[in-house]
């Protein structure tokens, strides 16, 4: 069993690295990081709560650069 990483929150969570390879056979960070990076450089990244996926990214990618951010989270709050 992974280690837990209580974080800021306090709250307990498993700790596993993306980088770490997975234990089914998929192909680790390290071999599909060239691919991630030419598919996603300059294009908009859309997502609900797309800040945390894009935290993410940009933690594992950080020379990964895009043309923008769409929330859909945002897109479904009534007007105020």
């Amino acid at each position: 069993m992974p280690p837990v990483d209580h974080g800021a929150s306090g709250r307990a969570r498993p700790r596993r690295k993306l980088a770490e390879p997975a234990r089914r056979g998929e192909a680790a960070f390290d071999e599909i990081r060239g691919d991630l990076l030419a598919r996603l450089a300059g294009v908009y990244l859309v997502g609900h709560n797309i800040g945390v996926d894009w935290r993410m990214l940009h933690w594992h990618l950080p020379e990964l650069s895009v043309a923008g951010l769409i929330d859909t989270h945002r897109l479904a709050k009534p007007p105020t």
